[in-house]
């Protein structure tokens, strides 16, 4: 039982925490009709985007991680340890893209080619977090999976369901949201 209620709280604080990001998605992605980099008045308001959206990836992998670390809590102490492992090359992965990031502002040169640099590095940064967090979560899984809980369906509803399903509304949003963007970067260059 006080497996069982942890699962569900941990899920639950992800599950919430999580909507805010897809929240803030949707609402950049209803807006994003009015995206412009061709328009001087523009470029200032895109590159807040590109910030925002951001926030919102190093967010969400954070929520992600802090369901991970909460989980990894009942498992063994070889997996705990494979667990912890991976969450410190999450946190050099976040660092580089950090520092990269920054020094996008110390050099000189065209504005839209740096859009498109932090568009690069922020894709880069989101699919490498995306494997180092989905190794974290396979763990996890496999661990739960093999475990006499598992046979419990509310587990399998917040495990395999919930936190799927809000995993992914994240991920739907988002790649609308970059498709968008490489659409109004490419139009740029023409």
């Amino acid at each position: 039982d006080i497996f069982m209620k942890d699962v569900q709280r941990f899920t639950g604080v992800f599950i919430d925490s999580n909507q805010k990001s897809v929240d803030q998605l949707i609402r950049m992605n209803e807006k994003s009709h009015l995206f412009n980099i061709d328009r001087p008045d523009s470029l200032i308001p895109f590159w807040k985007l590109l910030n925002s959206h951001s926030d919102i990836v190093i967010t969400h992998f954070k929520q992600r991680v802090y369901w991970v670390e909460q989980m990894s809590k009942y498992l063994d102490e070889k997996s705990i340890n494979e667990i912890q492992y991976k969450i410190q090359q999450r946190e050099i992965l976040l660092d580089r893209y950090i520092d990269n990031v920054g020094k996008l502002g110390d050099k000189e040169g065209d504005i839209k080619g740096k859009f498109t640099q932090f568009y690069n590095l922020t894709n880069a940064f989101l699919n490498a977090g995306n494997k180092e967090v989905n190794s974290m979560e396979s763990l996890i899984n496999e661990n739960i999976r093999g475990s006499v809980l598992f046979k419990n369906r509310d587990l399998k509803q917040s495990v395999n369901v919930d936190y799927a399903k809000a995993k992914k509304a994240f991920s739907d949003q988002d790649q609308i949201l970059r498709k968008r963007w490489s659409e109004i970067l490419n139009a740029s260059k023409k």
